[in-house]
């Protein structure tokens, strides 16, 4: 058989991967299924995990696409939220997140002893299920087109804290394995940094960002006005992730900055088809990665794990929401809304991998609870929309 160049094997596997998407979701959507359950099922039929052989070549490549598809979802999400409009959540949002991520972490240090894991076992279970998945629950919030409704705005402001809590989680993780306790003035500064490139970037990129972005639209280019933005965009995304931020955080604060500018919407349409097509790629990514061969040895403390950590969330997002002043209906579609897990779980447990500090088994283990916890995700946000106004 010829052998095939790398460039011929990716066009190849992004025949496969399209091909294979639009059938299965073409079916989720005849049979009103969230898309996002397509996205993960077509990863699973590609995997190299599931059959004898593999779909496609190169997984590694499809990571970098899932890369760029987290990038353009949030970069869109953050167009949607002027700086006005982000003002108005944010100090509720970091009280809610302090408070459910101090139950979550409780929560899974006492179920990692219930099971009479070593210490470092425990912590990072418990720090894996503390964080949510803000590009999971921001694509079925978008899908369901409720993004304007109070409990998203609440979900967004929190999920972006939770990205921001979690990358100084990974510093102390990596403080106490290494030196054996946690650095306070390591926390100081991480958040001291958090703070500065946050309100730097919004105080200073809003004095001029705004205004350029009208002026290139008044060129009337569409392709400049494209570029212009995913420019900023990949931009400060890269700068987050240089000073070891996520790239959520600067692409969101790319939109939110594009969001001050009179053209906005503008720039929505011209962005959407390729945030469409990189997100799916993200999501069919994450499913390529579950291995459903390990779903049998681990399925009870896979279970348990999930019930718990699931209720947990929706108790503690759904509590601080109601703590804050909001009314019960929203505190409770807050809640039901933030139960997915992701990415960051799967880079806490990897980075305790790395340090050769936990179980081999964890790592898959967390695996499941992100594939089960995202499967429930487009669920139990629709049944909050369908919740009735009484509960309120």
């Amino acid at each position: 058989m010829l052998a095939l160049t790398l460039e011929l094997e990716i066009v190849r596997d992004l025949a496969v991967i399209m091909t294979i998407a639009s059938a299965v979701t073409l079916l989720f959507y005849i049979l009103r299924q969230p898309i996002v359950l397509g996205y993960l099922l077509v990863g699973i039929l590609i995997s190299p995990y599931t059959l004898p052989f593999s779909f496609i070549a190169q997984i590694d490549i499809l990571k970098v696409f899932a890369e760029l598809g987290i990038i353009l979802l949030i970069f869109a999400i953050g167009i949607e939220f002027p700086i006005a409009k982000l003002h108005k959540i944010s100090k509720a949002s970091l009280g809610i997140a302090i408070l459910e991520i101090m139950l979550l972490l409780i929560v899974g240090y006492l179920i990692g002893l219930a099971f009479n894991w070593s210490f470092f076992d425990a912590i990072f279970l418990a720090a894996a299920l503390s964080i949510s998945s803000t590009a999971i629950i921001i694509k079925v919030l978008e899908d369901y087109r409720i993004l304007n409704q109070e409990s998203s705005i609440i979900i967004l402001g929190v999920s972006l804290i939770e990205d921001g809590i979690a990358v100084i989680m990974i510093a102390s993780l990596q403080s106490l394995v290494t030196l054996g306790v946690i650095v306070p003035l390591d926390l100081l500064f991480s958040f001291l940094k958090m703070a500065l490139f946050i309100g730097g970037t919004l105080l200073f990129g809003s004095l001029f960002i705004p205004k350029l972005i009208d002026r290139i639209i008044q060129l009337n280019k569409r392709e400049i006005t494209i570029i212009s933005s995913l420019g900023l965009c990949f931009a400060l995304s890269f700068l987050a992730s240089l000073i070891g931020f996520s790239l959520a955080i600067g692409a969101f604060l790319a939109g939110v900055l594009v969001a001050e500018s009179k053209s906005a919407r503008l720039l929505i349409q011209s962005t959407e088809p390729l945030k469409e097509m990189f997100a799916a790629l993200f999501f069919i990514s994450m499913g390529a990665l579950i291995n459903i061969n390990l779903i049998y040895p681990f399925l009870l403390p896979t279970i348990l794990i999930t019930l718990a950590s699931i209720g947990a969330k929706i108790f503690g997002v759904a509590f601080g929401v109601r703590l804050f002043g909001f009314k019960a209906l929203t505190s409770i579609r807050a809640g039901l809304g933030m139960v997915a897990r992701g990415e960051f779980s799967l880079i806490i447990v990897n980075l305790g991998q790395s340090l050769n500090i936990v179980s081999s088994f964890l790592f898959p283990l967390v695996g499941l609870v992100v594939t089960i916890t995202t499967l429930l995700t487009p669920y139990l946000i629709r049944f909050g929309i369908e919740l009735k106004k009484s509960h309120s």
